[in-house]
Parts: C-alpha cells; sequence; structure tokens
C-alpha cells in the first residue's frame, strides 16, 4: 500500500498580485458623503453585484447614454453637409484648421481695424 503526500497549496505573494494589478487595472478612488457607502453595497449586493461590478456598470451605462445623446463633431458635420445639400448643389466640405491658423486670418482682416 503506497501512500500520497498530499499536495501543498501555492501560495501567491502580495508583491506578485500588486504587480499584476497595477498592470492590468487602473486605480479610480471615489468619495461619497457619509453613509452611502452602504446604501451603494446594499443595492449592489440586492442585485447580485459586488460595489466595484456595481459602480463599473454604472459608469459603462453612463458613457453608452451620454454618446448616445450627444452628436459627435463628424455627426454633426455630415448632418450639416446633408441639410446644406437639399438647397446647393454640391455640399461644403469644412476643412480642419489649427488655431494658429484661425488667429492669423483673424489679425488679417478682422484685427487690424482694432491694432492701427
Amino acid at each position: 500500500m503506497t501512500t500520497e503526500t498530499p499536495k501543498r497549496k501555492t501560495f501567491t505573494s502580495p508583491t506578485v498580485k500588486d504587480r499584476y494589478n497595477k498592470k492590468v487595472y487602473d486605480y479610480l478612488p471615489i468619495r461619497v458623503y457619509k453613509g452611502q457607502k452602504d446604501i451603494l453595497k446594499a443595492h449592489a449586493a440586492a442585485r447580485g453585484e459586488s460595489l466595484n461590478g456595481f459602480v463599473n456598470r454604472c459608469i459603462d451605462e453612463g458613457l453608452a447614454r451620454d454618446n448616445a445623446a450627444l452628436p459627435t463633431a463628424t455627426n454633426w458635420l455630415e448632418e450639416m453637409n446633408g441639410h446644406l445639400s437639399q438647397t446647393d448643389d454640391e455640399p461644403l466640405n469644412f476643412p480642419p484648421r489649427s488655431q494658429e491658423t484661425r488667429h492669423s486670418d483673424w489679425l488679417e482682416n478682422e484685427g487690424a481695424k482694432w491694432i492701427t
């Protein structure tokens, strides 16, 4: 009869865990008013989530809602081009301009009136 020695449980050091967490996660501390943490924790637990999972879900849903509600600059430009093309033969294409270009154009056209 052979006796097997039980396998020893492996141990992961806190240093290794910290190194992994720094590589994979961003740390974002938040502050809430006294007593609100308990309310949020109970709300998350009632839905089978951890507090961290609940906060991440709220962030994801908030970003999705905000991004759907606000048009991007590209969408706005396409919409304006479409609107203008209904009255004109060709849609207007607005080239991107740098801040320096806009400032120098203003100086040449309008600024000269005020500087002299």
